[in-house]
């Protein structure tokens, strides 16, 4: 096979892409569709392989398996040798065996399974210093079965156009399941082979492809358009749009243009620079993500400076890594060492994933505030009311239970608490505090759901948010006394020209249309990593670090909201934050989420704000049936 420059210039862009998103640079937003790009790419290069070793009838299973390994495994068993014993001296235990969890289902080729259980890819992904490497599991398990898919395909059809047609129509068939299952099961389409699989087979389609473009002229707009295509992808595109879903078609078209325009012409993606980022984007990959998790957990700012510095890092270790790790040629022996130390690795991080091993480098006190969220699920599932009036993401609305959550007391004023789990964990001090009052509070909360009248997102925020807006708000709307709206808002508004500002404003007209009175929580401070770890930090070294991991853009989010919204009531701790409550718990449980002494001290800064006592007094003291909103400005 001739050196096929426009490939390796595709992975250049596509490492590039991620990090440019991972690092969150402006404007990259979409950078994360570079894995979509990658995917193709090992679609197209093991369909080719797979393909002339049939046709050559020289095609071998294990051969082909023994590749792969050795391929992919010698640089990322480095990659978590490292993690796993920096991480002893630094990580706290608890995160460490999250790191070592995490790191064991890495080299077991299982981590998007895990990180489809537990980890969202887009919210507050900093604390896991792994996560990225789902897509390897994705491609490895693609590896496991796509031969197996091709052998028996290629026995069965015989004819050449029979055989392209059926790939094409298979490849649609998953991709048109993918994104229905992705409407309804956001996280597992996410991370899962069924609903990634079809990414990968389009590179197949690509390589059957090659040959029906010859002539010069169209190779060359048709690559022009691919990668043009993938730069817009990466502006344009962001995190709010269901993925893998229709979005997803434009990376991956994308990439099928360049490679099926075979054009390697352009000098630009022959100069060097992209060539050798092209060499190194596996281990580059593999790098770039730890270090920068690795940086905020010890408390860099993320500022211009530190981020090219550890790009920088992330190069020159990838760099080492190719020459050193990923070009050592692997013979039996060295084989048989790879599978020892493989062994030895894996057999150590499954451990470390269960036993408390590096609680010795750490002060009790710090370690009890460092654990203070895995030592008390049972409290914050209670003060969430988690899966009852607060729905999981991928728990299905019809679990939702009305009767409870929605009832409406006659002989009580009624209070609406809307939102995420912003909102969800001031539930029970909210209802600690209104029940003195005679109040009943009713709930309706889902992670990470924007609470507005036109709800984009997860299957459980659209299905709740719309029955909020369009049957139980306009049927009820006589029977409210106010509505309290609360959500994480730093992770949707930017400014005033953003959409999701124009639908806060259209969704505070929808209640001043109805005459319901509401309050807007505003934006709380939130951190890089968690709260707790950061106290610990504190305890442990005897010193005051909070500051370098809060982040910036909540504090300028809070300034915006407070600016221009007339119902907003400020509780963003900005010049000093609670002491640790008197049985020592934490204000805040993660980096953003209040525990209840946080949400007990929130409430009463909520009802000693000004809008906040006449809110409450409205209701209160107003006859029933008298309603008042406040525009917004």
């Amino acid at each position: 096979m001739k050196f096929r420059y426009d490939i390796n210039a595709l992975r250049a862009i596509a490492v590039i892409g991620v990090i440019l998103f991972h690092f969150k640079i402006p404007y990259f937003n979409g950078g994360f569709a570079g894995v979509d790009v990658f995917f193709v790419i090992s679609g197209y290069l093991i369909t080719r392989i797979i393909i002339n070793s049939l046709e050559k009838q020289n095609f071998s299973f294990l051969e082909f398996y023994v590749k792969r390994i050795k391929r992919i495994v010698p640089a990322l068993l480095v990659l978590i040798t490292v993690i796993t014993l920096l991480g002893f001296f630094v990580y706290f235990p608890k995160d460490y065996m999250t790191n070592e969890r995490s790191a064991a289902s890495s080299l077991l080729f299982v981590s998007n399974f895990l990180y489809w259980r537990t980890t969202n890819y887009f919210v507050q992904s900093t604390d896991n210093i792994l996560i990225h490497t789902w897509s390897l599991s994705v491609e490895w398990q693609f590896y496991l079965v796509y031969p197996f898919f091709l052998y028996l395909s290629r026995n069965f059809l015989k004819s050449k156009k029979k055989y392209f047609l059926s790939f094409c129509l298979v490849t649609a068939i998953i991709f048109l399941g993918s994104d229905v299952y992705c409407i309804y099961h956001y996280n597992p389409a996410f991370y899962l082979l069924p609903s990634r699989s079809w990414e990968m087979m389009i590179g197949g389609v690509a390589f059957l492809s090659e040959g029906f473009i010859n002539n010069l002229k169209y190779k060359k707009a048709i690559a022009y358009l691919g990668y043009s295509l993938i730069l817009l992808s990466f502006l344009f595109i962001n995190s709010d749009m269901l993925w893998p879903g229709v979005y997803t078609l434009l990376p991956v078209l994308a990439t099928f243009c360049v490679i099926v325009a075979n054009f390697n012409d352009f000098k630009l993606l022959k100069h060097k620079a992209i060539q050798f980022t092209g060499v190194i984007s596996y281990s580059l990959y593999l790098w770039h993500w730890p270090l920068y998790v690795f940086a905020i957990y010890i408390g860099t700012q993320m500022n211009a400076i530190n981020i090219i510095f550890i790009i920088l890092l992330a190069f020159l270790l990838a760099s080492v890594s190719y020459q050193y790790i990923e070009s050592i040629k692997l013979d039996n022996k060295r084989m048989k060492l790879l599978g020892v130390l493989m062994a030895l690795v894996v057999a150590g991080t499954i451990t470390m994933s269960f036993i408390d091993i590096n609680h010795i480098m750490f002060k009790p006190k710090a370690l009890k505030i460092a654990n203070y969220e895995a030592d008390h699920v049972s409290q914050i599932n209670k003060q969430f009311r988690t899966d009852v009036c607060f729905i999981l993401v991928e728990t299905k609305f019809k679990v939702f239970d009305k009767s409870d959550c929605l009832a409406i007391q006659l002989k009580k004023k009624n209070i609406l608490l809307l939102g995420d789990s912003h909102a969800a964990d001031l539930y029970g001090s909210l209802q600690s505090f209104l029940e003195k009052k005679n109040i009943n509070l009713i709930q309706a909360t889902v992670p990470g759901c924007y609470p507005i009248s036109t709800p984009e997102g997860s299957a459980a925020c659209q299905d709740l948010m719309n029955y909020m807006y369009n049957d139980y708000l306009k049927q009820n709307s006589n029977k409210l006394d106010g509505v309290i709206i609360s959500c994480n808002w730093a992770t949707h508004i930017t400014g005033n020209n953003d959409k999701d500002w124009v639908l806060l404003k259209r969704t505070i007209n929808y209640f001043a249309q109805r005459k319901i009175k509401i309050i807007i929580i505003g934006q709380n401070e939130t951190y890089d990593i968690s709260y707790p770890v950061i106290k610990a930090k504190e305890i442990q070294y005897n010193i005051n670090i909070r500051q370098q991991y809060i982040s910036a853009l909540a504090y300028k989010i809070n300034v915006f909201l407070k600016k221009n919204l007339n119902q907003y009531i400020d509780i963003y701790n900005a010049t000093s934050i609670p002491p640790l409550s008197p049985d020592g718990a934490p204000y805040l449980l993660d980096g953003d989420h209040f525990t209840t002494y946080g949400a007990d001290i929130t409430v009463q800064k909520i009802f000693s704000d000004p809008l906040g006592v006449k809110f409450i007094n409205s209701i209160t003291n107003a006859n029933q049936g008298l309603k008042y909103s406040m525009p917004a400005k």
